[in-house]
Order: structure tokens, then sequence, then C-alpha cells
């Protein structure tokens, strides 16, 4: 097994993907800096969605609270649920801050790194392709330019 960020030899699993020992401590402790961009842009991603249910859920506790609140004005104060409420409230709300503050790490990261990168200069088929070739049919070394072989005469 190789290591799914580097390639070298895996020696720990987490989820499904292989890690070797260096980048296996990075993703367990989240050192977000030694992440590869793809597993940070999946962690912004899952986080997202985290926060979305997170916070579509404490949409239904809050109604419910309302109703509560509405239910102890007829029938008397009922503390310890709506005590309760206000503790799930608080939780939410510093998750959610936890959450946002973790996105706004990785996407600085994120933006360091596209700052980080030099920029990319054009390559011409000259520097990528020899000035030169060999005949197919008799190993000669001849220009790429040419259309015939020197020696055997063989079309190119």
């Amino acid at each position: 097994m190789t290591c799914s960020v580097c390639g070298s030899q895996a020696d720990e699993v987490r989820g499904l993907q292989p890690f070797c020992k260096e980048h296996f401590e990075a993703i367990s402790t989240k050192q977000f800096d030694a992440w590869p961009e793809e597993f940070v842009r999946a962690r912004i991603q899952h986080l997202t969605k985290w926060k979305s249910l997170l916070t579509e859920r404490m949409g239904k506790d809050l109604s419910k609270t309302a109703a509560l609140g509405a239910l102890s004005s007829l029938f008397g104060p009922s503390t310890a649920s709506l005590n309760l409420a206000l503790i799930q409230k608080t939780k939410y709300e510093t998750t959610v801050a936890s959450i946002d503050a973790q996105k706004a790490q990785l996407t600085e990261i994120l933006a360091s790194r596209s700052q980080a990168k030099p920029e990319q200069t054009s390559v011409t088929n000259d520097e990528i392709a020899p000035a030169t070739m060999f005949c197919r049919e008799c190993g000669k070394k001849i220009p790429r330019e040419s259309k015939y072989c020197e020696e055997c005469g063989a079309k190119l």
C-alpha cells in the first residue's frame, strides 16, 4: 500500500485512505498546512455540510423552544426545558463559530498556496522535442524536420 499523499510506503489507514507516518500525523492532528490541496478543499466542503445540518437541526429545536415558551405561559414555567434549550443554543453558536474559524483558516491556506505558485511560462515544441530523431528502419540519427532518412531513404 502507498501513501495517498506522497506515494511512499503507507503505515497507517484513516478512513479508507492509506498514509505514511508523516502524513497520517498531519491528518490526525489537523496540521492543515501539511495537508494536500484536495484534502483541504474536501475539509471545507465537509465543514459547510456540517454547518448546514446543524443549522437545520437548530432551527427545528428553536421551534420547539418557542412552543415550550408558549405552553409555559399557559400552564406554568418549565424551566428545565427552557434551560436545556438555551444550553443547546449556546453549544450550537460555539460549534458554528468553531466551524467558521476552521473554514477561514483553510481558505487562507488555499489562498497563500495559490499566491506561492510560480507563474507558468509557455514552452515551445522546440524546447520539448529534441532537434533530432531516429529512423525507424535503420536507427540512424537524423534532423527532426527530415522527411526521408539520409542513410536508408525510408519515408519518415
